[in-house]
């Protein structure tokens, strides 16, 4: 893996900027922390919020306080919006999935049954980010808000953690596409079909992804150093 150039750090931060610039001219603040207990504590108290998600939750993983952080935008000094990060380093990230690993990894589990894949799933090692828990307040759905939290929260861990890859989990809804489009995912395809051990009830989850080089064209592409829009290498499996 090529190191970051000083030009790379440089081009990562303008892209976080751009993605910044949003918020400020609409009263709202960004700001991160690294206490996932927190952003679980809160994320569970919100209307209508989905099931913390088991790749982020601290309860079932041993996230040491350097692999983590959750983004929050804060408007008068209240949380409006989150996204959670997790790193995570492995041979195998098809292997973790399968075995739960990355849904519970404090110690070894008795007994599990293997979670099933779909076939020519890509499998990724290395350095991996793991973004999720996404929420935006009922109130606050209209101010598009999402699209520009996701991609800071890539772009920092990014940055933070020397990444390999960055990966998230999507249900299979109507809007699949347009949000893994919205997070600027160069990747995507059906990951599995079967029961969702955190949840114990059946789910059909895709696997969205990125490679360090392909986030590295994104930024390019947005802060005007390059001039790929991600149209050409964007997949769907």
């Amino acid at each position: 893996m090529t190191s970051f150039t000083i030009d790379d750090i440089r081009e990562i931060q303008s892209f976080i900027g751009l993605n910044l610039d949003g918020f400020a001219e609409s009263g709202l603040k960004l700001e991160t922390d690294d206490d996932l207990l927190a952003w679980r504590d809160w994320l569970s108290s919100q209307p209508e919020s989905q099931k913390v998600v088991g790749t982020q939750d601290p309860v079932g993983n041993l996230i040491p306080g350097d692999a983590g952080f959750w983004v929050r935008i804060e408007e008068h000094g209240k949380i409006v919006a989150c996204h959670a990060f997790r790193m995570i380093e492995t041979r195998s990230l098809l292997q973790d999935i399968m075995t739960w690993r990355i849904i519970s990894n404090r110690r070894p589990l008795v007994h599990i049954d293997p979670i099933p894949l779909r076939p020519n799933v890509p499998d990724l090692s290395g350095r991996i980010g793991f973004g999720g828990g996404a929420y935006v307040h009922p109130g606050q759905r209209g101010r598009r808000l999402y699209r520009p939290m996701s991609r800071i929260t890539w772009a920092l861990g990014l940055r933070h953690y020397d990444l390999d890859w960055y990966a998230a989990f999507y249900r299979q809804t109507p809007q699949l596409r347009a949000a893994s489009r919205s997070a600027l995912f160069r990747n995507l395809g059906p990951l599995m079909n079967d029961i969702w051990p955190p949840h114990g009830v059946p789910l059909e989850l895709n696997l969205a992804f990125m490679s360090r080089q392909e986030m590295l064209t994104t930024i390019r592409s947005h802060t005007g150093s390059g001039t790929d829009d991600g149209s050409a290498v964007y997949r769907i499996a």
